[in-house]
């Protein structure tokens, strides 16, 4: 079986293990902001990117899409392509508590269980039960012909996903694909620096940031426009509108780490 994962959420070797006579690609891992490169793979076909709609081409000949990254706006992405190739869906995200989502196209989708909804800084969500997410992963990848269904992986309750009637996704209207939802990513080689600005409009409350990152960035200073904070070798300013720009970098991948990690996505 021929199986495409979106990753970042740091334990994919042992996803990769469950999964071993299976042909794999594995687009990202985690990533390591002080040395500013992913978590490499030499056992199975290994992009190191953040996964992003510029891999709808290379996701479009595999059987099952899995999505164990700590972007929302990833699961989201790779749910439109779901829909598009009429593939499985596996995708492990948190909502409250910690669910994998088993998606058959043909009756529902991630969209009809889940709105989208930027999220906060990944580092504040608590770990993933990992062998819990192995367990019901590898079941999902086995299982045939199943229902769209939800498990919380707290309790083990399991929930029917049935099709929701306004769903514009399940209706063909694959807004992340199309681009809509893109964040905009700019080097700038002249200062050293790496700008991510959101697509969708947003308002952030940087008193909040500054409380919640003080535990894990050191502060810099605060205007009513801007925070700046630093993280390892890297200076960041989060604008009010949701735009950061990191300083000391020319790599747009430490840039979408930093915005995961820090602000949420």
């Amino acid at each position: 079986m021929k199986i495409a994962i979106a990753g970042g959420i740091g334990f994919e070797k042992e996803v990769l293990e469950i999964l071993v006579n299976n042909q794999v690609l594995l687009v990202g891992s985690s990533y390591d902001l002080k040395r500013e490169k992913f978590q490499r793979f030499s056992n199975v076909e290994f992009i190191g990117e953040f996964f992003t709609r510029s891999y709808e081409v290379f996701f479009a000949d595999y059987d099952i899409f899995i999505d164990i990254s700590e972007s929302l706006k990833s699961k989201f992405i790779l749910n439109d392509m779901s829909v598009k190739f009429q593939k499985k869906y596996i995708s492990l995200f948190y909502d409250k508590s910690w669910k994998l989502g088993v998606f058959n196209p043909r009756l529902s989708c991630l969209e009809c269980l889940l709105e989208f909804k930027r999220t906060g800084p990944s580092f504040l969500i608590p770990e993933a039960p990992q062998q819990e997410v192995l367990a019901k992963i590898r079941e999902a990848v086995i299982e045939k012909n199943g229902g769209s269904y939800c498990i919380d992986l707290s309790d083990g309750e399991i929930v029917k996903i049935p099709l929701l009637e306004s769903c514009k996704v399940s209706a063909g209207e694959l807004r992340f694909l199309r681009g809509e939802m893109d964040d905009v990513v700019a080097v700038s080689c002249s200062d050293v620096s790496v700008a991510v600005t959101p697509m969708e409009e947003m308002k952030l409350d940087l008193d909040y940031y500054r409380k919640v990152l003080s535990a894990e960035t050191k502060i810099i200073g605060q205007n009513s426009f801007y925070l700046e904070f630093k993280i390892h070798h890297l200076n960041v300013l989060l604008f009010r509108h949701g735009r950061i720009i990191v300083k000391g970098t020319k790599e747009k991948n430490t840039a979408m780490a930093v915005y995961r990690r820090y602000i949420g996505n």
